[in-house]
């Protein structure tokens, strides 16, 4: 167990705090309004990487007390700090969020589907159109990864990258070898990155205005997670109106 000090005072009357999600487990403090409690959380809780929240003792909130069997308030939001993470430190002795943990999980699964996707459609159909359509699956493929790469592994990590933006929608036939050797360090690449940045940094005024208006790195990284979606959806559609074949099954669970 490690003995965790919460840094500001509780906002309500609490005698528990959810760790992480409803699935966590509850820990009891001691602490009224006004006083700044001191807590016990697992060792292997805290190596997860998790924001602690404290918990009203009022109506019941169901699903979350399971563990604990005792009937406590749902999270209000005078009762918690989300700002205030507790977990692993990071290297620049910070400590690591769950806004890192879930966008990198995010960003892990959804490129792991990029993947999937390439290796699902074959050579002809990857640089091919249908009417009303103007880039390929295997454009937009390379779209994504001169964006990721620029605006995450470049200007958030350091990562050194030249974009070539243009040709991004304008080769065709690159071979598939490469475009999947990039795709699979991709996936490993951008989570990576976003994993490793301190939590200070996520309310600093992103380097360049992409999109004309000043964005927060949080803002952006979001926004590029959107972006990204969006063209999974269109590269999946692409390839079903192609191939004539429908909806990718799971993969297999590790």
């Amino acid at each position: 167990m490690a003995t965790i000090d919460w840094p500001a005072p509780l906002g309500v009357a609490a005698d528990v705090l959810r760790v992480g999600g409803a699935s966590q487990a509850f820990n009891v403090v001691t602490g009224s309004v006004g006083e700044a409690p001191s807590l016990s959380i697992p060792a292997s809780v805290l190596a997860a990487g998790v924001t602690v929240m404290p918990v009203a003792a009022a109506e019941p909130c169901g699903q979350a007390c399971v563990q604990c069997n005792r009937g406590h308030a749902a999270q209000t939001a005078a009762a918690w700090r989300p700002d205030t993470p507790v977990g692993p430190p990071t290297s620049d002795g910070s400590t690591m969020s769950t806004l890192e943990t879930e966008l990198a999980a995010l960003y892990r699964r959804d490129l792991a589907r990029l993947v999937r996707q390439l290796d699902a459609i074959d050579d002809a159909r990857l640089w091919q159109v249908v009417p009303g359509v103007t880039n390929s699956a295997g454009n937009l493929l390379l779209h994504l990864n001169g964006n990721l790469r620029e605006f995450v592994g470049r200007q958030i990590g350091g990562v050194e990258f030249v974009r070539d933006r243009p040709r991004e929608f304008a080769a065709r036939d690159v071979p598939r070898s490469a475009m999947t050797a990039a795709f699979t360090e991709l996936a490993s690449l951008i989570p990576g990155v976003i994993e490793r940045v301190p939590a200070s940094r996520w309310d600093e005024t992103y380097p360049e205005n992409v999109l004309g208006e000043p964005l927060t790195h949080r803002q952006f990284v979001v926004h590029l997670y959107a972006h990204l979606s969006y063209h999974l959806g269109q590269i999946d559609y692409l390839r079903r109106v192609l191939t004539g074949q429908g909806a990718l099954p799971p993969p297999p669970k590790k």
